[in-house]
């Protein structure tokens, strides 16, 4: 028989209004800024280098109005030593399903998850935890979906900070990690400054990797942390976002050009179409494309970005002389295309005669070496004979 000590553990599924369930983002160890995030933004180690993009609270919900919640968050009522909060029932899990429900609720006329009315969600009610197993299933769920550094290293530190007597192997026990990966964690958490932290918390888009932050965390001071920080940064965007040549558009435009001609002249090879004043002999800036035309055609850019030396970008156009450069490329495909591909070029005609000669004189050089060789047997053989004796029975 139980004592009054006991903790009785329950767990129900039930449906909520989200309305009754205390919902406190910055407990959750996913940050605020990254949960609320809408677009495109990194939500996962994965995509610290670049990879597993999530598209935000609005595709959530739009999901979720289609084909319903499939997963229920957790509720926890909150355990007797939380004093007067006691009771309460805490969002544990699920914050951005939470806060697709909410969206959708937002929405005039207000919209609901598929099979729910609008402001409720689907719970999986637990009574009798304590803070710790609370935080413990908070991150696990975490754990599971591979959450960004930063917001691991949140959640790792308030829970060692709600048990202090817990050891770094304890906590990776618990979580199923590596304990270098928790150490590494708890040097985060323990050197790297709180404004530095805050930021790179913050970081939605594009955010530093671990073994970048563990580094800055060698470094004694705020100050000389910013800087390195600042720096790693601005290294990480150049790596990402390197500087475009701003005429490295016309290799492509040319290439594009060339093509298009050549599909011209073809067409006109067989008579399929007429080009009005076009005149082979004359000058590329005789048979210039409408410029207008040859810009939309082909895509020739209008203008181009450059940056000044201040780091000021400025909107250039692109000069008529580089768009006659670019439409000389469609002439040169068009008399590519006018050519009957059995006739052959004066230059094909000289490399193949060329080609011919060589491997003649190859030949004749081969011969030669076998006369050579076969005279030589034969010589040979006549001195031989000389010396034979025939023996008769």
């Amino acid at each position: 028989m139980s004592n009054d000590t006991t903790i009785v553990k329950k767990i129900s599924f039930v449906t909520m209004k989200l309305s009754d369930i205390k919902i406190d983002e910055d407990w959750n160890e996913r940050s605020p800024a990254r949960t609320r995030a809408e677009g495109e933004h990194a939500d996962s180690t994965a995509s610290e280098e670049g990879e597993d993009k999530s598209l935000g609270i609005t595709g959530l919900g739009q999901n979720m109005s289609l084909v319903g919640q499939n997963t229920p968050v957790d509720v926890c009522l909150l355990p007797k030593e939380c004093g007067p909060n006691a009771g309460t029932p805490w969002l544990t899990t699920g914050f951005r399903r939470a806060m697709a429900v909410a969206a959708l609720f937002a929405m005039d006329p207000p919209q609901a998850v598929q099979g729910l009315q609008p402001g409720e969600i689907r719970v999986c009610l637990r009574e009798g935890l304590s803070l710790e197993e609370i935080r413990l299933l908070n991150i696990g769920e975490n754990v599971r979906e591979g959450i960004i550094t930063s917001d691991r290293v949140y959640g790792v530190m308030d829970l060692m900070k709600i048990n202090p007597s817990l050891t770094q192997k304890e906590v990776a026990q618990r979580l199923n990690m590596v304990e270098s990966h928790v150490s590494h964690l708890v040097t985060i958490g323990k050197k790297l400054s709180p404004k530095l932290f805050k930021e790179w918390r913050e970081s939605v888009k594009k955010p530093l990797g671990k073994n970048v932050i563990l580094s800055i965390c060698k470094l004694e001071t705020e100050k000389e942390q910013v800087a390195a920080y600042k720096d790693a940064v601005e290294k990480k965007n150049e790596s990402e976002n390197p500087e475009k040549d701003p005429s490295a558009w016309q290799d492509a435009a040319a290439k594009r050009a060339q093509e298009f001609g050549f599909k011209l002249g073809t067409l006109m090879r067989l008579k399929m179409i007429k080009l009005i004043n076009f005149d082979i002999e004359a000058d590329d800036a005789d048979n210039f494309l409408n410029r207008e035309v040859a810009c939309d055609l082909l895509n020739f850019k209008k203008t181009i970005t450059k940056v000044g030396k201040d780091g000021a970008k400025k909107s250039v156009d692109v000069s008529e002389a580089v768009h006659r450069k670019l439409a000389g490329y469609v002439n040169d495909g068009i008399l590519e295309g006018l050519l009957d591909p059995e006739e052959e070029t004066e230059e094909e005609t000289a490399e193949r005669e060329a080609a011919e000669a060589a491997a003649a004189e190859k030949q004749a050089q081969k011969d030669a070496k076998k006369a050579e060789k076969a005279a030589a047997a034969k010589a040979a053989n006549g001195k031989g004979k000389k010396g034979v004796v025939s023996v008769q029975a």
